[in-house]
């Protein structure tokens, strides 16, 4: 790391590098009301009922139902394409 008040060549670079400039991102809070959880996807918040594992002792998802069905769908769409690819390859 770089002290604040050292010149030497290495730290005003780091300094003046736009490393340093960078804007950061404002994160919005996961859970609203604590009966809300932000979706990591659609960024929507909704009720905790919405989420996979709202159950006793389960983690909750980071994405809700909705979203999870959508990512696994394509998926499995993208590894049957690859398996039809495969398939063809060995017949020829």
């Amino acid at each position: 790391m770089t002290c604040e008040n050292c010149n030497c060549d290495k730290c005003l670079k780091f300094r003046n590098s736009d490393v340093v400039k960078r804007e950061k991102k404002v994160r919005l809070p996961v859970y609203k009301d604590g009966n809300q959880k932000l979706c990591s996807k659609c960024k929507v918040y909704k009720g905790m009922d919405q989420y996979y594992g709202n159950g006793k002792g389960k983690k909750v998802r980071s994405e809700c139902t909705v979203c999870r069905k959508e990512t696994n769908r394509i998926t499995y769409l993208k590894r049957k394409a690859k398996l039809e690819k495969l398939k063809n390859c060995e017949n020829i």
